[in-house]
């Protein structure tokens, strides 16, 4: 499964332009641990962060490092 960090200002430039997935476009496994991460957050047993939160958490490099990566997109 592939990870993506979107920040609140990506998110909302790109607001309307995806597309829902259909099921047959998700592998049987990948549907598998969707259902089993939106269980734990039903249950409470997950914690869900903010993009904003995920960002203030990593070191200076990282942050600097995600700033360029963002120039160049």
């Amino acid at each position: 499964m592939v990870k993506t960090l979107v920040t609140s200002q990506q998110d909302s430039q790109h607001e309307g332009t995806q597309a829902p997935v259909a099921d047959e476009e998700l592998e049987p496994e990948a549907m598998a641990e969707i259902l089993r991460r939106v269980e734990l957050m039903v249950n409470g047993e997950d914690t869900v962060l903010t993009n904003e939160e995920v960002l203030k958490g990593l070191s200076p490099e990282a942050q600097r490092l995600l700033g360029l990566l963002d120039e160049l997109t």
